[in-house]
């Protein structure tokens, strides 16, 4: 009886083990337990033979430091554009993208809606009204608002009571955080399609005092330090808009699996950052943003737990 029973004993065992065996085979050679980048670029319809070769992104051609033309090589150049050639290479499009020029705050959502670009990388700061028409992945960097006033008037205009008074003419970008902030400190202001416009009115005396963007104007102030400085203002209120801006990548509203991919990439760039690692982004940054001291990529809001089995290009 008692050689049955260590029989039956050693053939459960092995039964056990080979139970064991086979379900990790299964693991090894099924479907994963969760998606994969290639199941994503099958999604977003980045695998389509059909689709077009290069992909459109938009990206603005006349803000210095972040997305312009450079004159030496006649090509896009800037952080933001650097941020987009980083994204672009994972997805598969190494030197293959078409830099689709935008001209306006509103012609950022509009290009993604009229399905003229796939991605934009444009100073787009994540909103709650912009999430109603597009996708935002990001942020892949976060500064403050400030205000750039003319050199001789540096002495004049220091606070929000300033920036108040009527003999003072200040401009901003219609629809975007800088104009919520000014409306919510009751400062009077006059909107404009774009910074650019701001600045070149500003340059012909048209306005006092431009607010946006840290890093716009930083760009901006380098086309005359001499006759432009940058003020710190606080602009928050308690109880209103935070003075601070999140920039992120537009994707169209259509496309949830491209919007995954690129969050994918910008937490691959965080988390290879965060272990000391000389990220795409630390180049980027220290190359065209260094002015504004010292900062650390922000990680996603909603990264994905994707499988990543063919990585080509480091982070």
């Amino acid at each position: 009886m008692t050689r049955v029973r260590t029989t039956i004993r050693v053939l459960c065992l092995v039964l056990l083990v080979a139970l064991m065996a086979v379900a990790a085979c299964e693991n090894r050679t099924g479907k994963p337990d969760r998606p994969t980048v290639q199941d994503k670029l099958d999604e977003a319809g980045l695998l389509d033979e059909n689709r077009p070769s290069l992909l459109r992104i938009g990206v603005y051609d006349w803000q210095p430091l972040l997305g312009y033309i450079d004159k030496g090589t006649g090509k896009n150049a800037g952080f933001d554009v650097d941020m987009a050639r980083y994204v672009a290479a994972n997805l598969g499009y190494d030197g293959k993208v078409e830099w689709v020029p935008l001209t306006s705050v509103a012609d950022r959502i509009e290009a993604l809606q009229q399905d003229r670009v796939d991605l934009v990388f444009a100073s787009l700061s994540i909103t709650d009204a912009r999430k109603r028409d597009i996708l935002f992945a990001g942020p892949y960097l976060v500064v403050g608002q400030a205000v750039m006033v003319r050199a001789d008037l540096v002495d004049k205009i220091r606070t929000i009571q300033d920036l108040k008074n009527p003999r003072y003419r200040i401009c901003t970008s219609t629809a975007t955080t800088s104009e919520r902030l000014l409306q919510e400190r009751d400062i009077p202001y006059q909107p404009e399609d774009s910074d650019l416009l701001c600045f070149q009115k500003m340059q012909k005396g048209q306005y006092d005092a431009m607010s946006t963007d840290r890093t716009v104007l930083l760009g901006l102030q380098q086309n005359d330090r001499s006759k432009y400085a940058i003020i710190d203002v606080k602009l928050g209120i308690e109880g209103g808009s935070t003075a601070v801006e999140r920039i992120g990548v537009g994707v169209q509203k259509s496309n949830p699996a491209l919007r995954e991919l690129v969050d994918f990439y910008l937490n691959k760039s965080y988390l290879a950052g965060r272990k000391g690692e000389v990220t795409a982004w630390d180049e980027a940054y220290t190359k065209h943003l260094a002015d504004l001291g010292p900062l650390k990529q922000p990680r996603p809001d909603d990264p994905p737990d994707l499988i990543d089995s063919n990585a080509k290009y480091p982070s």
